[in-house]
């Protein structure tokens, strides 16, 4: 499959599913908030050992997932990207988005059709199942390297890490539901990110580690 024909059925398939859902937005305090939490938690970031990068910026797209509407947490996790590099390249900057946006729906539709904790762990699942089959079809059609080989080597160890994760951001969204106020909410997200980077499960220097094992694996 040409990587071009690949990117456009993708971003159209993201366009279109913004464009038949209906839009809602409750609390456009929140939703302006969490995006920018979302695009401070995408700025570190390590690479992967085949293709990518992974960064924190899975916990901020849950914490929208559970705080807004499937759309509008789709489209504003899209938009919290950073820029994928220089020179910046109109495909590479199509597919991060669209696929995100896309895993951001996914995990949208999980949550409303499973509430509560079960459905938020589920969440981060589907979201981790989305964001890493667009990546394996992306390495398949540009590099022709097999699916399972690319999953094992680049994306399986970080499974659990997205699915730990649907806590931090059902903890966010529940309570930015029921109108926390705005230093609350950053105490929150500051708590989060001590709790991510400190406390472990996503220092950078642990993955790292998990990225050595992966290349050694």
């Amino acid at each position: 499959m040409n990587l071009r024909l690949f990117v456009a059925a993708l971003t159209a398939l993201f366009l279109a599913l913004l464009l038949a859902l209906p839009w809602k937005v409750e609390d456009w305090q929140a939703l302006l908030f969490w995006t920018a939490v979302t695009a401070l938690l995408a700025q570190p970031s390590v690479p992967l050992s085949l293709l990518g990068n992974v960064s924190l910026h899975f916990l901020g797209a849950l914490t929208l997932v559970f705080s807004c509407s499937p759309p509008a947490a789709a489209l504003a996790a899209s938009l919290a990207l950073p820029l994928a590099g220089r020179p910046i390249l109109l495909e590479r900057e199509l597919f991060n988005r669209s696929q995100v946006g896309l895993a951001t729906l996914a995990a949208s539709w999980v949550h409303a059709a499973n509430p509560g904790i079960v459905g938020a762990f589920l969440a981060g699942a589907a979201y981790f199942l989305v964001n890493t089959a667009a990546m394996l079809l992306l390495a398949w059609v540009r590099y022709a390297l097999p699916p399972l080989y690319a999953w094992r080597r680049n994306f399986a160890p970080y499974g659990p890490t997205y699915v730990a994760g649907a806590l931090g951001g059902t903890l966010s969204g529940v309570l930015g539901g029921i109108g926390v106020t705005l230093p609350l909410r950053v105490a929150l997200a500051s708590f989060l990110a001590f709790y991510l980077f400190a406390l472990g499960p996503l220092h950078p220097r642990r993955l790292e580690e998990v990225e050595a094992m992966g290349k050694a694996s």
